[in-house]
């Protein structure tokens, strides 16, 4: 039904930018088995003559007009459906987890997706091979390792996980919760000065709750919260730590645990406890680790890369909510580049939507040897599938023995233009997985060339779509959209 008011006047002129999700609420939920045949959008409401006709049309009031007449679903990259009518050149509908085309009243349509079957956990490890979950509501109050489940829920939980031949770890914040019984005894001397509230309330008893005010690690909170992470790890078999933040020496300048100092004014002034921040780091990794052989430090940390506080850490988690733009390419190749730092690093993301999959992100990451980090496993959208597509065909180019050739770098990929940039992984049996990213602002796709200094002929073809890409006279041939990324798998061809 067609109605007015559908989009509100003050959001209208924002619409080239939204996204129309058919068939949910949002990204994680909601999911139907609808079929969708032909989809318009108007700026005025259609009266029922034009509804009754056989089939939607093209006239100077439609906004968007799509057939819905795609025919494939490649893994890692978007399979775009080709609308007739759209408010610029990138747009078309993207199938997502579960979706398939369909023969439907006029040509081809869209079945929205279905729920998954079984668990997250069944899904997580049977399709996607996933090796870790991450537990982000399980304690009571933020930053207190106290349980929210009763400890044989809890560990019934975790037996469950490990059964399936997952790693499980769990979700921390150095900030203690107003509510806490402990609050008012030992905050005074716990907490930052001047007091930092974290983020976002919520009255919902079970929820991630970020209502807490952050401590700091000069604090004896550092002995209570080391002290309990270990309690639990031992007493429940947790595999692992997330912090959130923790990584971050933040400015303080309370004199109850030694923070601060006097200026020559005579004004008390605030200290970053780095070294304190780096030894809690230290403690909770041999925690860990001593425990765990196995096990996992995660940090997430975004907006800097503190790598005296991050050097006791297996894995570094970034770029949440920050701004990516090819103008920050040079601080990218700097803090995200695991090889400068010798510690894997994955990005978040940094739209309104970056929970859902976007391949700008792996644009700006796989020509740095980086990695994103997808979202939740039975997810609407298929961001863990794609992500999962994509680590399976770079992971064997990143083994021992393997030749990393970044674009800043001198290397047989020569890119006959700056707005693409080519990396490169070699494998001691000869062939190459090239990761080409386009930051050319140009409408719709760019011509790439890539010239290829290697001896012999060479076969390229898509590693996650198969398809055959041309090269002539030494120089490969793609094209690419703006912050659009291609992974080109060279063979060298047997002679005949």
């Amino acid at each position: 039904m067609a109605q007015a008011g559908l989009v509100p006047k003050e959001e209208a002129k924002t619409l080239p930018h939204e996204i129309l999700a058919l068939g949910a609420g949002d990204a994680w939920r909601h999911r139907t088995a609808f079929v969708f045949d032909e989809v318009r959008v108007s700026s005025r409401p259609r009266n029922a003559t034009e509804l009754a006709a056989s089939k939607p049309v093209k006239d100077k009031d439609v906004l968007l007009l799509d057939h819905l007449a795609g025919s494939f679903t490649p893994d890692g990259e978007h399979g775009r459906t080709a609308p007739e009518v759209s408010t610029r050149p990138d747009a078309g509908g993207v199938p997502t987890l579960g979706c398939t085309f369909v023969p439907a009243k006029f040509g081809r349509g869209v079945r929205a997706v279905v729920q998954p079957p079984g668990s997250w956990l069944q899904f997580a490890h049977d399709h996607l091979g996933l090796t870790h979950a991450l537990d982000w509501r399980w304690h009571r109050y933020m930053g207190a390792l106290d349980l929210l489940l009763t400890p044989e829920v809890f560990r019934s939980r975790i037996e469950a996980i490990h059964r399936k031949g997952l790693k499980y770890y769990v979700y921390t914040y150095k900030a203690i919760n107003p509510l806490h019984p402990n609050y008012e005894e030992y905050f005074h001397e716990w907490g930052l000065h001047p007091r930092t509230r974290w983020m976002n309330p919520s009255k919902i008893p079970t929820a991630r709750n970020y209502d807490a005010d952050s401590t700091c690690a000069n604090s004896p909170y550092t002995d209570y919260f080391v002290a309990s992470f270990e309690k639990v790890l031992k007493e429940s078999d947790l595999d692992g730590i997330y912090m959130d933040g923790n990584t971050k020496a933040s400015l303080c300048a309370n004199s109850h645990h030694g923070c601060g100092y006097r200026d020559s004014k005579g004004q008390w002034q605030g200290t970053y406890p780095i070294f304190a921040t780096r030894e809690m780091l230290k403690r909770l990794y041999a925690v860990t680790h001593l425990n765990k052989p196995e096990g996992i430090v995660d940090v997430h940390q975004s907006f800097c890369l503190c790598i005296p506080t991050t050097s006791f850490c297996d894995i570094i988690y970034t770029g949440e909510h920050e701004p990516f733009s090819p103008e920050r390419l040079p601080e990218i190749r700097v803090r995200y580049a695991r090889r400068a730092w010798g510690i894997p690093i994955e990005t978040l993301g940094s739209t309104p939507l970056y929970l859902r999959y976007a391949r700008r992100y792996w644009a700006y990451m796989l020509i740095h040897d980086a990695r994103v980090r997808p979202g939740g496993a039975n997810g609407r959208n298929d961001m863990q599938r794609k992500t999962a597509r994509i680590r399976d065909v770079i992971e064997p180019f990143r083994e021992p023995g393997c030749q990393w050739l970044p674009y800043y770098r001198p290397s047989p990929f020569e890119s006959r233009t700056s707005q693409v940039l080519v990396s490169a992984w070699g494998r001691p049996k000869g062939d190459y997985m090239l990761a080409v990213a386009c930051f050319a602002k140009a409408a719709g796709t760019t011509e790439s060339r890539i010239k290829l200094n290697l001896n012999g002929e060479w076969k390229a073809t898509n590693p996650l779509t198969d398809e055959v890409f041309s090269i002539e006279n030494k120089v490969l041939h793609l094209k690419l959209g703006y912050e659009d990324f291609r992974l080109v798998h060279l063979e060298k061809t047997p002679r005949q």
